[in-house]
């Protein structure tokens, strides 16, 4: 299944985003420590970093995860109707909730949770993957709430316009020259920035995992009451 695979290569995507997260944060520390206070000394250091795995992994996961959001969201399009078929009007919302739901401000925190357990009860009242799908929602809700909390901090830590991935803006790099910008303060707050982001990588890893197996499972239920599997 498209969906399953996909879902597969943006979790290995982020384990390889989260290593490039943790070399970054490693380059910064080694920055920090050769620097101490000097925006030369740290500029002259920062402009020698290899940037190249980052770059790439970044790339390749914003490229997949586009992918996956797709394939995602004809699946779980698919399962709705499926489920309509099986249990006409035993759902909460109508079938362009299965999409819409996902893009509703605030909603999207519950609507797609849901019609995902309407679909389950009309799939198989008795033995659906309810503990399953639990787990996937919990391990997605987690996955918003450590971006949420990643994309504040960015915002409102201090010196906000410095948080660049390895300050490759003339902006950053005009202040290091300029002797403007507290090295030591920027430094850990793109060192606690990077922490942040490999906790959500690995984090967003792991719901993957139980997306994959919600999948798996409901799609094989519905396949075999549908006559499929034949």
């Amino acid at each position: 299944m498209v969906a399953t695979v996909l879902l597969g290569i943006t979790g290995v995507l982020d384990v390889l985003v989260a290593v490039s997260d943790a070399q970054y944060r490693s380059d910064l520390s080694e920055m920090s420590a050769a620097a101490g206070t000097s925006p030369i000394r740290a500029h002259a250091y920062l402009s020698h970093i290899d940037t190249g795995f980052h770059r790439t992994t970044q790339f390749l996961y914003a490229l997949a995860i586009t992918l996956t959001t797709v394939a995602f969201l004809l699946w779980f399009r698919r399962v709705r109707a499926n489920a309509e078929v099986m249990a006409p009007g035993l759902h909460r919302r109508s079938p362009g909730w299965a999409i819409g739901g996902w893009f509703a401000p605030v909603g999207n925190l519950w609507i797609p949770k849901q019609t995902i357990d309407d679909i389950v009860e009309s799939t198989d009242p008795a033995s659906g993957p309810r503990r399953l799908v639990n787990a996937w929602w919990a391990a997605w809700i987690v996955v918003i709430a450590l971006t949420t909390v990643s994309s504040f901090y960015k915002e409102w830590a201090a010196d906000e316009a410095s948080f660049t991935r390895y300050a490759d803006t003339g902006d950053v790099y005009g202040k290091l020259r300029d002797g403007t910008l507290d090295v030591q303060g920027w430094a850990q707050a793109l060192q606690t920035s990077a922490i942040l982001d490999i906790v959500t990588d690995l984090a967003t890893a792991g719901a993957a995992v139980f997306a994959i197996l919600t999948i798996r499972e409901l799609s094989r239920i519905q396949d075999t009451r549908l006559g499929l599997n034949r």
